[in-house]
């Protein structure tokens, strides 16, 4: 019999979460919780798995650490306790400034405010 951690976190491997801190999150993660991702550490209190994603696009990376979400640049450390945990809504209704991408009026997709189609700032 397999037996299970105490602790259980995933963390989102998918596009936005890498792109957010440039693929070094899962990294940060793993030295943060002391375990590699698909394993259990040797006192069998802690796992770490990863996920394809966890629905929080706009304010990636993210991990559920248990049940709760955690999400931010510094989601390392918040599982390691050295930062407030926070996660955003899944579909952004606390802060409208923070939404997830969405079609608007047939034009791109916007990905939070950050870039839209016809931007003359956006990256070309």
């Amino acid at each position: 019999m397999v037996k299970l951690a105490t602790r259980r976190a995933a963390a989102s491997t998918a596009t936005a979460c890498f792109a957010a801190r440039g693929g070094r999150h899962l990294a940060e993660v793993e030295r943060a919780l002391g375990v590699t991702a698909g394993t259990v550490d040797a006192a069998g209190s802690t796992s770490l798995q990863t996920v394809h994603c966890l629905g929080y696009c706009y304010t990636g990376p993210a991990a559920l650490d248990g049940t709760l979400p955690r999400t931010a640049p510094d989601l390392a450390d918040q599982l390691a306790g050295r930062a407030e945990p926070r996660a955003g809504h899944p579909r952004g209704r606390h802060d409208r400034h923070a939404r997830p991408a969405r079609r608007h009026r047939g034009r791109a997709g916007r990905l939070g405010g950050v870039a839209r189609s016809g931007d003359r700032t956006a990256a070309r």
